[in-house]
């Protein structure tokens, strides 16, 4: 976005009292949803029948690997929070 739309929105969190992810919170999110987009490529080849290019998967599941990579981010990014290790990687970092 261009300097003065951001500037807007975060003027506007500022006075709603947003505050916007960061720091270990914002990596996660980033990652969760990075993985639900490969969840959704996956389920569009299932859906369609293409799979490895003949109709058939080989290997492991992707859609069921890719689940359990989203529940590990979840469950890591719930353990840090509630260990109290959420700390933000950087301060200077806007994630």
């Amino acid at each position: 976005m261009g300097q003065l739309t951001d500037a807007r929105i975060r003027d506007w969190q500022e006075r709603a009292g947003i505050a916007p992810a960061r720091g270990r919170r914002a990596q996660t999110l980033e990652r969760l949803s990075q993985l639900a987009f490969e969840l959704i490529k996956v389920i569009e080849l299932e859906r369609a029948g293409i799979r490895d290019g003949d109709g058939h998967w080989y290997g492991t599941d992707p859609v069921g690997g890719i689940l359990h990579d989203l529940v590990a981010a979840e469950r890591d990014d719930l353990h840090a929070t509630v260990s109290g290790s959420d700390v933000p990687v950087t301060e200077a970092a806007d994630v």
